[in-house]
């Protein structure tokens, strides 16, 4: 009687741990969820991987992000984006692109208004006269 009490002990206890488990990965995913519709973003919490933000926020300082429309951007705010891994973009009428992973590790092509990389423009070589149409 005892073995069979203690198997019944071992079987509650396993449940209440997968129990806690998925409870806790439910919240947590919720929570996530819940927080970006009410901010209006899909990522209402990001970090700070690069030290361009130095000296008011550290590598590694976490963040909560609220969206807003680009008419409602004022000096001084912080702007959160994702960079793409592809840009489609005409120059002139010429499509070009750019692929931040290319197999060649090149993240710039030549064009007929200069060089352009990923996320960067050089400047002209006529003057500034041609636009660089981007579209991500």
């Amino acid at each position: 009687m005892e073995l069979l009490e203690k198997i019944r002990e071992r079987e509650l206890e396993s449940f209440e741990w997968f129990y806690f488990l998925a409870l806790a990965l439910i919240l947590a995913f919720g929570t996530i969820q819940t927080t970006g519709t009410a901010l209006d973003t899909e990522r209402p919490v990001v970090s700070v991987i690069s030290c361009s933000m130095h000296p008011v926020y550290s590598v590694g300082d976490i963040l909560i992000v609220q969206g807003q429309d680009f008419e409602d951007v004022e000096v001084g705010d912080i702007s959160v984006y994702s960079v793409p891994d592809r840009i489609d973009f005409t120059v002139n009428g010429q499509s070009y692109t750019l692929e931040k992973n290319s197999p060649d590790y090149n993240t710039s092509v030549e064009t007929s208004v200069g060089e352009v990389e990923l996320l960067e423009v050089k400047p002209g070589l006529n003057n500034g006269n041609d636009r660089a149409l981007l579209s991500v």
